[in-house]
């Protein structure tokens, strides 16, 4: 059965593909069925209606819905204190760090892949060897989130900054957002970015654990990490944080 406000925007063919997603999201109806209904050209307006891949459906829908809610967030007052989260799904471990200011997202990600060198032999020559590199990649947006696609961590980004923005308008307030992400070697066979949106907001589920500063909340992530990532050194938001003046210094 077709929920009836499901069949009344699929019939409006002059509303845009972000309208719709944001009006039956706002209705209650989840992400996953905005991401089918996009997919299969349903969505939009009339003469602009495609097939599209599920992948492509599934970012469209985690970016539209989260600019929605990142835009209510903004006149928000910011969370009071440095809270870290926790939580894991399927071999992926997520840090989600929240930090007093204004809307700013950053996701940064590791995990370890084999790559063969040539290393020297004691008789002169060489031979081949297998050895485990780490590869770490990162995006981020400030207050007036991005212009182009995250074309690092591509489409865990939208993902995990749905996840987040669910959690932040259930606080009622804005942050300065970092999730850290480590794949783990259990994560052998990649399932898609619904684990990345459901890791994080099982992460958001858990208590926080309250820290005194930033540094604080590296320092926490860096002690109960699994890879020995400088997460800090691979921020841009933590890098303009420890080198920008903020006004809020001058009170």
């Amino acid at each position: 059965v077709v929920p009836r406000r499901v069949d009344q925007v699929v019939e409006d063919t002059d509303a845009l593909a972000a309208t719709a997603s944001w009006e039956l999201y706002a209705d209650g109806t989840s992400t996953y069925q905005l991401q089918r209904l996009l997919s299969a050209g349903l969505l939009g307006q009339g003469h602009r209606r495609r097939l599209v891949p599920t992948r492509w459906s599934v970012t469209a829908t985690d970016d539209m819905v989260s600019k929605q809610l990142i835009e209510g967030l903004r006149d928000r007052q910011q969370v009071a204190e440095v809270l870290g989260y926790f939580g894991e799904l399927h071999g992926n471990r997520f840090f989600v760090v929240l930090l007093p200011g204004p809307w700013a997202f950053e996701m940064v990600e590791a995990w370890r892949v084999a790559e063969q060198v040539q290393v020297p032999t004691e008789h002169g020559g060489t031979r081949w060897e297998l050895v485990q590199k780490l590869s770490v990649l990162s995006d981020h947006e400030g207050y007036d989130g991005r212009t182009s696609y995250a074309d690092n961590v591509t489409g865990a980004y939208y993902a995990a900054r749905l996840s987040v923005a669910e959690h932040l308008v259930g606080l009622q307030r804005q942050a300065s957002v970092l999730v850290f992400r480590e794949i783990t070697e259990d994560y052998f066979a990649p399932a898609g970015v619904w684990v990345i949106r459901e890791g994080v907001a099982k992460a958001l589920e858990a208590d926080p654990v309250r820290l005194e500063s930033m540094e604080h909340a590296l320092a926490w992530v860096q002690r109960e990490g699994v890879m020995n990532v400088d997460w800090g050194g691979r921020s841009k938001l933590v890098d303009e944080r420890r080198h920008q003046t903020r006004l809020d210094a001058f009170m």
